[in-house]
C-alpha cells in the first residue's frame, strides 16, 4: 500500500507507485495518439469541473434568494425545497472537502 513519506519533489510516494506526470509520459512514449487523447480527455473533465463549480455557486445563490422571498412571502412548500437544495449543496461540500 502506498504511504507518503518525507521526501518532497516528483516522487512523494512509494517508488511503486507512478505520479499521474509519469503515467502520462509512458502513455505517450508508448502510443502519442493515445496519450494525447489521455491528455484531452484529462483537460476535458477539468473543463466540466470548473463548469460545475460555477453552476454550483450560481444555485446555491439561486436558492438562498429564493429563501429570502419565500421568507418574505411565508411560503411553507418552498422554504422546504430551498431547505433541502441548501443542505445537499452543504452536504456535497463538506464530502468534497473531507480528507
Amino acid at each position: 500500500m502506498s504511504r507518503p513519506d518525507d521526501r518532497s519533489g516528483e516522487r512523494a510516494w512509494d517508488d511503486g507507485v507512478p505520479t499521474f506526470k509519469e503515467r502520462l509520459g509512458l502513455a505517450i512514449r508508448q502510443n502519442p495518439v493515445r496519450g494525447m487523447v489521455i491528455a484531452a480527455l484529462f483537460l476535458l473533465s477539468l473543463v466540466f469541473l470548473v463548469g460545475g463549480i460555477i453552476e454550483f455557486r450560481d444555485a446555491i445563490w439561486g436558492a438562498i434568494v429564493d429563501f429570502a422571498s419565500a421568507v418574505l412571502a411565508g411560503d411553507l412548500p418552498a422554504l422546504l425545497a430551498v431547505a433541502v437544495v441548501l443542505m445537499g449543496a452543504g452536504t456535497a461540500t463538506l464530502l468534497l472537502r473531507r480528507g
